[in-house]
């Protein structure tokens, strides 16, 4: 019946289109303007400074990440520790690459794949090469965390998606030590050519900042809508059980009775999922744009301070970032300051 019905559907529609042109044409515009919409949501200029906001931010994160790792990187890492290279591989059953399977695993050569990853690191900060240095980091990423894949979680996805992502920005346009010495070598007359050719260059593409944004709210919506199916968020109780995970929560103790005041508790817990469920629209409406930030780092900087996550919030931090609500220039003038 279903079927019929929409044979019946497709075949007036047919009839209608053939009888007036004119829906035809409508039909077609209507398609082409919202592809070119679509087309320029995604690939339209961004501001580059937000672009180089979240190299530092990024690079900063990554050096901590870097340090926490080099104490122990002959007991995760070597053929000495708790994992051979060889049964790394087999477990990886081929699917899963790592530069540290093709080289002789033992602490100097993991001691040096670190040192020149770290220096990669510095150099991304430094605002040098930026788009290699960020490639390269990226395999190292992989590298690293395919070698001894049981040692890591989430965060380290995120960590991997977020430098993959920065690949295709440009980074370089602000804080950059490399265009500094670029620039110095070049003559006076060279910069002003340089200057009058910005002047008129379009912006950058925006899609590599596109998809650290669409990762972020990808992530919102899930948590959201797994917490929802959670009966203790729903009823308002959630956090009770959280501030007893001893391994987890505590780093700033808070007073017992926030999560023993019924009402006080199902405030917090449903505050909580609010927020979540709200981000992923608040953060795409320009009116709302930073207020949202704000109440997302305010939520991310309050876990911190309470659990023990490593990593993770302040890769949320610097993912939401990307949201920074900088305008775009609307002059040549402007153009040329922005580049």
């Amino acid at each position: 019946m279903s079927n019929s019905t929409s044979n019946v559907a497709v075949n007036v529609a047919r009839r209608s289109a053939s009888e007036d042109p004119s829906l035809a044409r409508r039909s077609t515009a209507g398609i082409a303007s919202l592809t070119a919409r679509f087309d320029n949501w995604l690939f339209a200029g961004c501001h580059p400074t937000v672009c180089s906001i979240l190299r530092i931010a990024t690079a900063s994160v990554l050096l901590v990440y870097l340090l926490t790792l080099y104490g122990e990187l002959e007991y995760w890492f070597t053929d000495a520790g708790v994992l051979k290279s060889a049964t790394a591989e087999e477990i990886g059953q081929g699917v899963y690459g790592s530069l540290l399977f093709w080289l002789p695993s033992d602490l100097t050569t993991v001691k040096l794949c670190w040192s020149v990853m770290f220096i990669q690191t510095v150099l991304l900060w430094l605002g040098c090469l930026s788009r290699f240095q960020v490639a390269c980091l990226f395999v190292w990423l992989v590298s690293f965390q395919h070698r001894n894949s049981y040692i890591f979680d989430g965060q380290d996805t995120l960590l991997r998606i977020l430098t993959f992502s920065m690949i295709f920005m440009p980074l370089d346009t602000r804080w950059s030590l490399g265009r500094w010495l670029r620039n110095k070598c070049r003559s006076a007359t060279a910069i002003e050519q340089l200057r009058d050719a910005w002047a008129t260059a379009a912006l950058p593409s925006a899609w590599g900042l596109r998809l650290v944004q669409l990762q972020v709210t990808a992530m919102y919506l899930s948590t959201a809508w797994e917490k929802y199916r959670g009966l203790t968020w729903r009823d308002g109780t959630a956090l009770f059980y959280v501030s007893r995970m001893d391994d987890l929560y505590g780093r700033v103790p808070l007073p017992d009775s926030w999560f023993e005041t019924p009402w006080l508790l199902a405030a917090m817990t449903w505050g909580v999922l609010a927020t979540e469920a709200i981000l992923p629209f608040a953060l795409w409406w320009k009116p709302t744009r930073l207020w949202a930030l704000l109440a997302a780092i305010g939520l991310h900087l309050s876990i911190e301070i309470t659990m023990h996550i490593f990593l993770f919030e302040w890769l949320m931090i610097v993912s939401l970032l990307s949201f920074l609500p900088i305008t775009l220039p609307t002059s040549p003038t402007k153009v040329e300051k922005s580049n």
